[in-house]
């Protein structure tokens, strides 16, 4: 995971998770990212990393090959829910929206929470109305606002039973509208079969909900010291380290003194 497991809390990535990157590539371990943002907004860590390999983006709705440049697999939230978006902006004018389409980043109804998350993430985002949104599928919804505002999004999709779409609460700020069956774990499942890494011993790390499947399904499901409680519970391993203190690196040094025979959980 990204935010808020592999990068601190002012979103960069730390000297010491970088140096314990490279040591695992050098010993013939494979790392990969697996984030809920979608490509551009996670291209400032993969300049900062060279970073040349498939990752999950999307929170699972898509695998991405950052190497040669184009995706891998990719799916798409249904049309009928394009009408889930127009109630819950009219419902919450306080909320904002964000859709992902491939590469580009559209805003509607923009807040404070969001302007920061674009500055944040330095993306160009292209800032419309609903009824402006392009035809082409979408990949991604982010619904963004106060915690309160998302406790009630939260509240009214599950009342008016918005049952044609995954979601997710990826952060108190952000609510994500995926395809149906998109999460991390099983784009994680994905990955490894397009990858020919089944017979890999596989490591999950992260700290929020979203992160909980693919810490499940891995050999090692890893918590950071700053996950929530029930992402701590699902984990094998929960860290000294949060994600301002080199998480990355304490995984790195676990490794190296710990059997890795893969023993699958599933």
């Amino acid at each position: 995971d990204c935010d808020g497991t592999l990068l601190g809390s002012d979103k960069k990535l730390s000297d010491e998770n970088l140096a314990a990157i490279a040591e695992l590539s050098a010993s013939g371990g494979r790392f990969a990212l697996a984030t809920g943002r979608g490509v551009q907004m996670v291209m400032p860590v993969i300049e900062r990393m060279k970073y040349t390999k498939p990752a999950i983006v999307f929170n699972g709705a898509c695998l991405y090959d950052f190497g040669r440049g184009g995706f891998m697999w990719q799916s798409h939230i249904p049309d009928t829910d394009r009408a889930y978006v127009r109630s819950i902006i009219d419902a919450f004018p306080k909320a904002s929206g964000e859709v992902l389409i491939n590469n580009d980043v559209y805003c509607i109804n923009p807040n404070d929470e969001e302007r920061e998350h674009i500055r944040f993430c330095g993306v160009n985002a292209i800032f419309c109305d609903v009824d402006e949104l392009p035809e082409t599928p979408w990949i991604k919804m982010l619904f963004v606002g106060s915690n309160d505002v998302i406790e009630a999004i939260i509240k009214f999709v599950a009342d008016n039973n918005m049952t044609d779409a995954t979601w997710v609460r990826s952060d108190a700020h952000f609510f994500e509208m995926l395809p149906i069956g998109s999460i991390k774990g099983g784009a994680f499942r994905r990955l490894i079969a397009m990858c020919g890494a089944e017979d890999c011993y596989t490591v999950g790390v992260g700290d929020y909900n979203n992160d909980i499947e693919m810490l499940e399904y891995a050999d090692l499901g890893v918590a950071v010291a700053n996950a929530l409680p029930n992402v701590k519970a699902s984990a094998n391993l929960v860290l000294n380290a949060d994600n301002n203190h080199h998480a990355i690196r304490e995984v790195v040094e676990y490794l190296k003194t710990h059997d890795t025979s893969v023993n699958r959980k599933y």
